[in-house]
């Protein structure tokens, strides 16, 4: 409901199906039809270069337009989840702060040596994350392709469950990291991710100034990278 409602309110294009009514006593919200329409997960497991680029550039600048309309808005999202569930912000995704990234670092040491300057680097990564500062935006938390819709030639994000306030690069890098949450995941040619990287970066630049700032941004993604890799580890181990 309030991930629904948030996006619904923001002044730009659609990012989501429109939130159109809630009921709490009967436990039900009711969205926007999006119709019946193939995965675009199909353009990159079974179409050409083209259509699988074409496919992952929409979503990569439907979520640098989400982030960034989003970036201004996260007020009002706190007030409706706390008229909703009596908590100023959503519980945040377990496996992941100081506390992942310390177990990370002590597995590592019993695999190798893990140099004092690397594990530094990993809590500075998880700190940078925690309190994302510019970069502070809605974010979906699980931008599969298949977690998308195209209703004619715009692509809409689906299944929000991991939405929450957050570093927007969480969500730019699934297509480096790669795509760290997906049931179905894979390399993408290392010039493409940087180019889609590349224009989500110069479309968040349009709302968020610091993006703008390329030796800012990067360090961002490594910082966002850095967070999959303590956040998977730490579930998976």
């Amino acid at each position: 409901w309030a991930r629904a409602a948030c996006l619904s309110s923001l002044g730009g294009a659609s990012h989501a199906a429109r939130f159109l009514a809630g009921d709490r006593a009967l436990g039900f919200i009711v969205l926007e039809d999006l119709g019946e329409q193939p995965s675009p997960l199909r353009a990159l497991l079974a179409g050409t270069a083209a259509d699988a680029t074409y496919t992952l550039e929409q979503l990569m600048l439907r979520l640098a337009r989400m982030h960034g309309e989003s970036s201004a808005k996260l007020a009002d999202y706190a007030r409706l989840m706390a008229s909703l569930q009596g908590v100023p912000t959503p519980t945040p995704l377990r496996y992941f702060g100081q506390d992942s990234a310390a177990k990370l670092c002590a597995f590592l040491r019993e695999l190798e040596p893990l140099s004092d300057e690397l594990a530094s680097a990993i809590h500075d990564a998880v700190d940078q994350l925690e309190a994302p500062g510019p970069f502070r935006a809605f974010i979906h938390g699980d931008p599969c392709v298949d977690n998308a819709l195209f209703q004619g030639s715009k692509l809409f994000l689906i299944d929000f469950e991991m939405g929450r306030p957050g570093h927007a690069l969480m969500d730019a890098v699934y297509v480096l990291a790669p795509f760290p949450t997906c049931t179905c995941a894979g390399l993408l040619p290392r010039d493409l991710a940087f180019a889609l990287l590349e224009q989500y970066r110069q479309e968040l630049a349009r709302y968020i100034p610091a993006a703008a700032d390329t030796s800012t941004f990067n360090a961002a993604v490594l910082d966002a990278c850095t967070g999959w890799l303590v956040y998977r580890l730490g579930w998976l181990l």
